[in-house]
């Protein structure tokens, strides 16, 4: 099976190789400077291959820093309804008594963020039909 990081990996350098080529044969000569970009091209290639685990995994952990990222979202917005209730936000102009959140919903929210199934994840009560391409036949 082939990984989403090593899937783009190529996607990218096949783009970037399409790209250096039409830089090359535009003009129908190839220069030494054509060749060495070529060349070069092809090493950072060879290169990215043999370092593909390390990059993945340091893209893995600013996976981790994302989810830090999420868990401080959800920490602002209940401090932002804490300080709501306790009338911090008394010099507000607009109206917002009619939009406030259901704290069903909002419980749903919550449930939904840390769930792995999307039969249980769903706040808008849709049903997911996850299927394998071997059911279909």
């Amino acid at each position: 099976k082939l990984g989403k990081f090593n899937f783009f990996r190529d996607v990218i350098f096949y783009m970037v190789s399409v790209a250096l080529l039409y830089w090359v044969l535009r003009d129908g000569l190839i220069s030494r400077l054509n060749a060495v970009v070529l060349l070069f091209g092809a090493v950072c290639y060879t290169v990215t291959v043999v370092y593909s685990t390390r990059i993945a995994e340091r893209l893995s952990r600013n996976k981790t820093l994302r989810m830090t990222k999420t868990l401080l979202a959800r920490a602002t917005m209940k401090m932002t309804a804490v300080l709501a209730t306790l009338g911090a936000g008394a010099d507000d102009d607009d109206d917002d008594e009619d939009e406030d959140a259901d704290p069903a919903t909002v419980d749903r929210w919550d449930e939904a963020l840390d769930c792995a199934d999307p039969a249980k994840g769903s706040v808008l009560t849709v049903r997911v039909d996850v299927r394998n391409r071997m059911m279909d036949r």
